[in-house]
């Protein structure tokens, strides 16, 4: 059965190239997409997804929140933290206590693909200048 990935984005065109990106994964899905933090948590509750990619800056509810509530509800559910940004050592560490198992970098989708393994694999995978990928056992 294949993978169910939520992606949440609130810009259309970036949705539409993290689906092509997942999908070219023969064992991936995107169950689900969501616009803002709000629509993220009625999505997981309606989908049940295997992984959420989510985006920081989101309205509503930004990528942060949305992470602390979705916690509250599906709390070993795998998250990805998506930013236009450079990962950094203190948004890694901000990233890691709202709940998400990663973070990587927009501007790389070879680094989305290998953080969504990573997650699957249940590792940790931040994506930055420091390089900090790690097992979950840690």
């Amino acid at each position: 059965m294949a993978v169910q990935i939520l992606i949440a984005d609130d810009d259309a065109p970036i949705r539409r190239l993290l689906r092509r990106l997942i999908e070219d994964h023969a064992e991936w899905n995107v169950c689900g997409e969501a616009e803002n933090g709000r629509e993220v948590l009625a999505k997981v509750s309606d989908l049940s997804p295997d992984v959420v990619v989510m985006d920081l800056a989101m309205p509503q509810m930004n990528g942060l929140q949305a992470a602390r509530e979705v916690g509250k509800v599906a709390p070993h559910l795998p998250m990805l933290l998506l930013t236009v940004q450079q990962v950094s050592r203190e948004l890694a560490d901000e990233a890691r206590s709202a709940g998400f198992q990663g973070a990587v970098s927009k501007s790389t989708g070879s680094e989305v693909v290998k953080g969504i393994e990573s997650l699957l694999r249940k590792e940790h995978f931040f994506s930055s200048a420091f390089a900090v990928h790690s097992n979950c056992g840690d």
